[in-house]
């Protein structure tokens, strides 16, 4: 019999005290939410020079891990990597998480999120914040569809309500089979297309030079790719060593591997960038990236650059890339200096207005003894802000946690295959009428 199981090597104890902290700290973010409803964006630290900061770097990060779940998940069908298929479902739940949390991210940068809802209701489809908005629902809605066939089967032989329909028969199997092989088709161009169209909405703001480069969209699915992969990475890596997650070390560090060549492409395209940015002398274009590198926020850049050099020599290195700590430690490092990336994109960008003439431009506060005009932008979160976002992480985390929990994520065998779902040795390959 080919075991599919829950999780189950975090005792309920443990369980219990990890769900508590998560809650606890979910519910200081819906304090620190409310507190900003109600008092409005003034308790943030963005004003009106600088309006885009953590929220808006939070969902361009979210968007981005979400790639890695979905894109390894559906590669795995599209291009028949059969050694991903063990691990389609756990990365096709990363992704419908991180998906979800990148769409409830968004909602404390607007003042009013209870106008969400004009934009379903009176969409403007020139509007490419229109267009990201349909793209990440259908991200939403494929990547749920995706797991419930991916893990149906399985729930029907437990006798789990969650796979709504009980019938655990061959015929049941090969027919999620087929529709999970149709759903990757369509997800993983969404993928694509989701972290291009997120990047579009930067590159397209002609009143940001630092954004308007063609090349920005290939650089949110480089940087997507690579952090999405590391969430991958690290999220099997913890879930091996607290719950018991059957996953070789062989492939995690052939993920390493792929990962690697990921983040060498990400760097090759900013520093070409870089330089297409420099060579020409353009000043408004110089300005943005001098602010970049050596401007109040330049540490951010080379914390960046730092972190994902090295994470690529722990990666290429066959001694720490063989060794789960090695792995874990360079998945974490590239999540991180993805983030600071996103950090490093959104609020550079906004420090120097193209117009600049005294007295400035009005930040929208009165301070006792200072001017209310300023001719450049500062910037930095408040706690607020922090409570908010690391309630939204801890969200993720609590959902993940329950999932463990709950679904069947454990098998010794690939998720589509006939041999996996039946469990029987003499089961036919998917598709194979019985004789």
């Amino acid at each position: 019999m080919v075991e599919t199981t829950r999780l189950q090597t975090m005792s309920n104890k443990q369980f219990y005290i990890l769900t508590g902290v998560l809650l606890a700290i979910v519910a200081v973010g819906a304090v620190a939410w409310y507190t900003q409803i109600t008092e409005g964006l003034i308790v943030t630290g963005m004003r009106n020079i600088i309006s885009w900061g953590l929220y808006i770097s939070t969902f361009a990060w979210f968007v981005g891990i979400s790639a890695g779940g979905l894109i390894l998940s559906s590669s795995s069908q599209v291009f028949g990597i059969k050694s991903w298929e063990k691990i389609s479902p756990f990365a096709t739940l990363l992704a419908l998480i991180a998906i979800a949390m990148a769409a409830l991210s968004i909602l404390p940068d607007l003042g009013r999120p209870d106008r969400v809802l004009n934009l379903f209701l009176y969409p403007q489809f020139l509007s490419p914040l229109v267009w990201d908005l349909f793209i990440i629902a259908t991200y939403l809605v494929l990547s749920a569809l995706d797991l419930f066939f991916m893990l149906r089967h399985r729930l029907a032989k437990m006798g789990s309500r969650l796979a709504l329909i009980m019938d655990a028969s061959e015929a049941s199997a090969r027919r999620d089979a087929k529709a999970v092989k149709v759903i990757s088709f369509v997800a993983l161009p969404v993928a694509i297309l989701t972290h291009s169209i997120t990047a579009w909405i930067f590159g397209l703001q002609i009143s940001r030079p630092y954004w308007n480069t063609a090349l920005l969209a290939p650089l949110f699915l480089a940087s997507a790719m690579a952090s999405g992969l590391a969430l991958v990475l690290f999220t099997m890596i913890g879930g091996k060593r607290f719950f018991g997650l059957k996953v070789e070390t062989k492939l995690l560090s052939d993920i390493g591997k792929l990962l690697s060549v990921i983040v060498l492409v990400d760097l090759f395209l900013l520093l070409s960038e870089y330089i297409t940015t420099i060579w020409p002398g353009v000043p408004s274009e110089v300005s943005s990236l001098d602010v970049v590198f050596f401007g109040p926020y330049g540490y951010l850049a080379w914390i960046q650059w730092g972190c994902a050099l090295l994470a690529v020599a722990l990666l290429i290195y066959p001694r720490t890339r063989r060794s789960l700590a090695g792995l874990f430690s360079a998945a974490t490092l590239i999540m991180f200096e993805v983030f600071i990336y996103r950090l490093d994109l959104v609020i550079p960008a906004y420090v120097n207005p193209l117009v600049q003439f005294p007295p400035g431009t009005s930040i929208g506060e009165f301070v006792q003894g200072s001017s209310s005009f300023m001719l450049a932008g500062s910037y930095f979160p408040t706690v607020i802000e922090w409570a908010i976002v690391m309630a939204i992480l801890a969200a993720s985390l609590l959902l993940l946690t329950i999932a463990y929990r709950i679904l069947p994520l454990n098998s010794s065998e690939p998720t589509n295959s006939t041999t996996s779902v039946m469990g029987s040795p003499t089961a036919r390959a998917v598709g194979e009428e019985p004789r």
